[in-house]
């Protein structure tokens, strides 16, 4: 196994890992954590109670996602359906990005200049998990 693509994977899913689960755990705990989201993905809607609220189980499910990440980076090769199960997830995400661009725009007037660079991040995350996790899952022996 390359052990430079191991420590490379591990580094990253701790990365994708402790994202979600702040996130995760913010927006259930940290009523501001909405307005910081909002403005990292360049949301200009207004928060009702009732759209935090909706945000609430999204962060359950962040959360979730973390812990699988967790268990993902502590042995890569071991859960390496768990990284191909992410890059999946990050090209659907990033595809919706295109496949709904203008309903996302209206109903959330963001910028499609900051939309096509969240789809180009999402898909990239997912082109990284694939190349490490083919890396990763297609040696036999340590380097």
């Amino acid at each position: 196994m390359n052990s430079k693509a191991v420590g490379l994977l591990k580094i990253f899913l701790w990365f994708i890992c402790l994202f979600h689960i702040v996130v995760g755990i913010g927006l259930n705990v940290w009523p501001e954590m909405a307005s910081h989201m909002a403005k990292l993905y360049g949301v200009k809607v207004p928060l009702t109670p009732q759209l935090v609220y909706l945000l609430k189980p999204l962060g359950a499910f962040m959360f979730a996602l973390g812990l699988f990440a967790m268990t993902a980076a502590k042995d890569p090769r071991k859960h390496i359906s768990t990284v191909y199960i992410f890059a999946t997830l990050f090209t659907i995400r990033g595809m919706h990005r295109l496949i709904f661009q203008d309903d996302i725009q209206r109903l959330f007037m963001i910028p499609s200049q900051k939309l096509m660079t969240g789809m180009a991040v999402f898909i990239a995350m997912a082109v990284l998990l694939l190349v490490l996790g083919m890396a990763v899952g297609n040696r036999g022996s340590a380097d």
